[in-house]
C-alpha cells in the first residue's frame, strides 16, 4: 500500500523516481523485518524447546526400548534440522542480498518446512504406534484384551487427529503467514521496479 501511494504521487506530479538498489533493499527490509524476525524467533524456540523432550525420551525408553529408541533416533535428527534451520535463516540478509536472492532463499525455505511436515507426520505417527502397541500393553496388561484393543485403536486415532489438526495450526499461523508477509513485500516491491523501470 505504502508503495503504490508512492506511486501515484510521483504520477501525478510527473515525479521520475531516483531510488537505487540499496534502497529498495532498505525498502524490502522495513517491511518484511517483523515477520522474519519471528521466522528466526519461533526456530529458536523450538530449538530450546528440544532439550526438555530428552525428558521425556528418558521416560519412553523406561516404558519400552522400541519407542525409546525411535523417540531419541528421531529427537537427534531434529536438533541437527534446527540447527540447520537458523543456520539458514541466519545467512539471509535482507539489506545486503539483492530481491532475486531473498526470494529464492525464502522459497527454499518454504520447502523445507513442507518436508518438515511430512517426514515429523511420519516419525509422529510411528513413535505413537510404537508406544501404544508396544509400551502401554506392558503398562496396563489389560489393554490385550480384544475389547480394550478397539478402544486402544479409536484413542490411537483420536490422538493423530488432534496432533494433526495442532501441526497445521502451529505451521499456518508461525509459519505460513509470516513468510506470505515477506513474499507479499517482495512481490510488491518487484511490481515497483518493473513499472517505474528501476
Amino acid at each position: 500500500m505504502e508503495l503504490d501511494n508512492i506511486k501515484k504521487t510521483w504520477q501525478e506530479n510527473e515525479i521520475k523516481p531516483s531510488i537505487d538498489e540499496e534502497k529498495i533493499r532498505r525498502m524490502l527490509n522495513n517491511r518484511s523485518k517483523n515477520a522474519f524476525n519471528r521466522l528466526f524467533m519461533v526456530e529458536m524456540v523450538y530449538f530450546i524447546l528440544l532439550i526438555p523432550c530428552i525428558f521425556a525420551g528418558v521416560w519412553f525408553y523406561n516404558l519400552h526400548p522400541i519407542p525409546g529408541i525411535l523417540y531419541f533416533a528421531g529427537l537427534v535428527v531434529s536438533f541437527v534440522w534446527q540447527w540447520y534451520k537458523i543456520s539458514y535463516l541466519k545467512k539471509i540478509d535482507l539489506i545486503e542480498m539483492g530481491i532475486l536472492d531473498v526470494s529464492k532463499r525464502i522459497t527454499t525455505y518454504k520447502k523445507y518446512l513442507s518436508y518438515e511436515i511430512f517426514i515429523g507426520a511420519a516419525w509422529g505417527l510411528a513413535v505413537f504406534i510404537c508406544f501404544t502397541f508396544f509400551a502401554m500393553p506392558v503398562q496396563i496388561p489389560e489393554l490385550s484384551s480384544p475389547d480394550l484393543s478397539f478402544i486402544l485403536w479409536i484413542g490411537l486415532a483420536a490422538m493423530i487427529i488432534l496432533f494433526a489438526i495442532l501441526m497445521i495450526l502451529i505451521y499456518k499461523f508461525f509459519y505460513m503467514n509470516n513468510i506470505k508477509k515477506i513474499q507479499d513485500a517482495i512481490k510488491e516491491i518487484e511490481e515497483f521496479e518493473i513499472e517505474d523501470g528501476i
